[in-house]
């Protein structure tokens, strides 16, 4: 191989990697979206809780 091919596949081979972490990003980044909404619902159902609100009807549990 000479110096031309090696740099033109060292180029080839950064291109793969620049779009690899690219699409994990963007994969990080709907997760992290994902939690967030997660957790906006469970702070909403803590407040909830707090105001006094009625639990979730829990009728398939007998003593």
């Amino acid at each position: 191989m000479n110096n031309e091919q090696i740099y033109q596949r060292m180029i080839r081979d950064l291109g793969k990697r620049i779009a690899t972490s690219e699409i994990e990003k963007v994969e990080a980044y709907a997760l992290l979206e994902q939690a967030q909404h997660h957790v906006d619902e469970l702070l909403k159902q803590v407040d909830e809780l707090k105001k006094g609100g009625e639990k979730k009807d829990e009728s398939g549990v007998t003593e």
